[in-house]
């Protein structure tokens, strides 16, 4: 998480900005004020951490776009990068997620750099997170994916965003280990998980999930000027589920496909698939910008949640795929 550092104008352009959200809400005016803040707010996407998920119909390396991500952990002119740590989760198994992080540049980590060429590096869904610490001090502890278990099901969480007043949200017994915002909304996550006994999403689930985290997206700081930033990804092994911010701070994109993969086997290794021009699988990709060229990128909707299994998307609000 993360803000651009900027003069007084941009600040002061920033402060109206928000002013005017807060306003249009009241009026009820969502539309207009989502547009607004797309087409000028001075916070623009690079301002955040960066997502990735990726989930398959086979169990995958994350080579071609791990590579690419990764090269964004690092500090650039003008405040800009997240160079305040990296991590990735991803279910070896299916079931228990193995998460690898450090609270130190992705572009500088020789964990990182192995990581993105590491043959036995497989699962079926991959979760990924470039840091840009805003308030929280740079350590492990505040260092994404967080992960946790909730009715014998392991869950891998990344946030991208700013949530002023964190602390109204109840955890329930799930408590932070670090001291970000990102860690408390992923326990309030967990306990509303826990409260309506999900053990499996359901289309019913989903839309709840969704209007809780609009909730959180629509509340405010103590000035009442400031609405939350929230993005975010989430799984628990089978379903990747993905949340862009309801007034547009932010973005997430989607990638679906349909790949051509090389079945490699060897030893005692569970099966693992390199990308390659045999078989064909599902893939859907998930990333706060195109981690490459491919055209077929699609912007996701300001408040829109998604979900996908086995590279399919089997959930969506988006407007245009629901009519």
């Amino acid at each position: 998480m993360g803000r651009r550092p900027g003069n007084c104008v941009e600040k002061n352009t920033a402060a109206t900005l928000n002013g005017r959200v807060m306003k249009d809400i009241a009026r009820g005016d969502l539309v207009e004020s989502v547009d607004l803040l797309q087409k000028t707010s001075p916070l623009g996407e690079n301002a955040m951490c960066e997502l990735l998920g990726i989930s398959c119909g086979a169990m995958v390396r994350p080579v071609r776009y791990f590579k690419s991500f990764r090269l964004r952990g690092q500090e650039l002119p003008e405040g800009q990068g997240n160079p305040d740590g990296w991590g990735i989760a991803l279910y070896p198994d299916g079931k228990a997620v193995q998460v690898f992080k450090e609270a130190v540049p992705a572009v500088s980590s020789k964990l990182s750099e192995f990581l993105a060429t590491y043959e036995q590096l497989c699962s079926k869904i991959f979760l990924a997170h470039l840091r840009k610490a805003s308030g929280a001090v740079v350590a492990y502890s505040n260092t994404h994916p967080f992960s946790r278990e909730v009715a014998g099901r392991e869950y891998a969480f990344a946030h991208n965003g700013t949530i002023h007043n964190i602390r109204r949200f109840s955890t329930g017994r799930h408590k932070p280990v670090g001291n970000t915002d990102s860690e408390h909304l992923f326990c309030h996550i967990l306990n509303f998980i826990e409260e309506r006994n999900i053990c499996g999403w359901t289309e019913e689930d989903l839309f709840e999930f969704r209007n809780s985290l609009i909730s959180i997206n629509r509340s405010t700081g103590k000035d009442q000027t400031k609405p939350n930033k929230l993005n975010m990804l989430l799984s628990d092994g089978e379903t990747l589920i993905g949340y862009t911010d309801f007034y547009g701070m932010g973005t997430l994109y989607q990638l679906m496909l349909r790949v051509h993969i090389n079945v490699l086997s060897g030893g005692n290794s569970p099966p693992c698939f390199l990308l390659d021009d045999n078989d064909e699988r599902f893939m859907g990709v998930v990333a706060t910008r195109p981690v490459n060229h491919d055209k077929r990128w699609v912007s996701m909707e300001p408040g829109e949640l998604c979900a996908l299994r086995d590279g399919v998307l089997v959930f969506t609000t988006r407007k245009a795929a629901s009519s």
